[in-house]
């Protein structure tokens, strides 16, 4: 392993945080000028060579102080963020009341979603969980263009609406992992401009899973920009003594096979366990 000190103009301001969702916004201050520690993991790359693909794990303290990844000049690579995108979709939506509760059913009106567990009514946070399709693209419209390009120029996402409908999966419509991770960080700490029970919304409906004093939040998302397979997993975890941030990018030519979708979370898990961030024995 190699350790860096890098200054780096970008970096997560929160302090520590407890595993209590209201306690997310807790913080410690932290010297404006103090580096981070970046430590590479070379032999996380062997993971993604064995498995015949390209990808970067990215992992962050709740600080943003330490970071650990795979490898250092992949997490400014860029991949169409696919279904993460549709977080943004959500916290929008509850912003502007086009949405106002997170467990208000919304009728299917005859649309068609890849994913079979989509072709149904759904919530919102059955849509976020089942990452179904039709759900979105209709928050989509009923925001507008104008409206959602605004809220993503506040919010400073790292990437233009392109003419798209669904330009979420588009190949010129791309974010970084390290994108990723600032932005699930200031959701997670309501630093997004935003109200805070719209922040509050949102990360409920990412809530994975709540167990053994921890708490998982965590999107996927999957796409095939001009042939090639495109993974992710973002997301938090919290834990009694501390909050990670973490992202996952897989890249793949071609059809990507059944494994890729699991793999994600995978890798994630893998070096969160390894740099001692996840215990040993859980399974998510």
């Amino acid at each position: 392993m190699r350790i860096f000190f890098i200054l780096c103009s970008w970096v997560l301001l929160a302090g520590c945080q407890s595993s209590t969702t209201s306690d997310l916004t807790h913080e410690q201050p932290v010297p404006h000028e103090a580096p981070i520690r970046l430590e590479q993991h070379p032999t996380w790359n062997d993971w993604f060579e064995e498995a015949g693909m390209d990808g970067v794990v990215l992992l962050a303290d709740a600080n943003g102080r330490i970071r650990h990844c795979s490898d250092s000049s992949k997490c400014f690579m860029t991949a169409p963020p696919a279904s993460t995108f549709k977080i943004v979709l959500a916290a929008v939506a509850l912003q502007t009341h086009v949405v106002n509760q997170v467990d208000s059913i919304m009728l299917r009106s005859g649309e068609l979603d890849s994913n079979p567990k989509g072709m149904s009514d759904h919530s919102l946070r059955e849509a976020m969980r089942n990452s179904t399709n039709w759900v979105f693209r209709r928050l989509a419209e009923r925001i507008g263009r104008p409206r959602l390009e605004s809220w993503m120029r506040e919010i400073r996402y790292p990437a233009q609406a392109t003419e798209e409908e669904a330009f979420w999966v588009e190949p010129d419509f791309v974010i970084t992992p390290s994108s990723q991770v600032q932005l699930f960080s200031n959701l997670m700490r309501n630093r997004l401009p935003l109200d805070k029970e719209v922040m509050e919304k949102t990360r409920s409906i990412l809530c994975m899973s709540d167990t053994l004093g921890m708490q998982l939040y965590a999107k996927t998302g999957w796409c095939e920009p001009e042939g090639e397979s495109v993974g992710w997993y973002v997301g938090s975890l919290v834990t009694a003594k501390d909050t990670c941030y973490f992202a996952t990018c897989l890249r793949l030519q071609g059809e990507a096979p059944p494994e890729f979708a699991e793999w994600r979370r995978t890798f994630a898990f893998r070096a969160l366990k390894e740099v001692g961030w996840m215990p040993k024995d859980v399974n998510f």
